[in-house]
């Protein structure tokens, strides 16, 4: 049997974990997310790399998530500036 480590999570669904039996993980927590944070908080989760196949409730909508996730790659690929042509 294979061991799962806490960055596994990244790429679980709520939906698949429910199917899995864990759907009790979520009686305090809407999200995979949040439910991860509070169970395992010695783990230095980085909430961009969650899936995005959760509702956008919980600490704000869906564009803050995806802006951090911007953000992280823009640094990563050493981009310091975007700028928005017109169309």
């Amino acid at each position: 049997m294979d061991s799962i480590k806490p960055s596994d999570w990244y790429s679980a669904s709520k939906s698949q974990v429910v199917a899995a039996g864990g759907g009790s993980l979520f009686a305090h927590h809407n999200l995979l997310e949040s439910a991860l944070m509070a169970t395992h908080p010695d783990f230095p989760w980085d909430s961009t790399k969650f899936s995005f196949d959760k509702p956008a409730v919980e600490g704000g909508d869906d564009s803050n998530r995806y802006r951090r996730s911007l953000e992280n790659i823009a640094k990563e690929l050493g981009i310091k500036e975007v700028s928005i042509l017109p169309v």
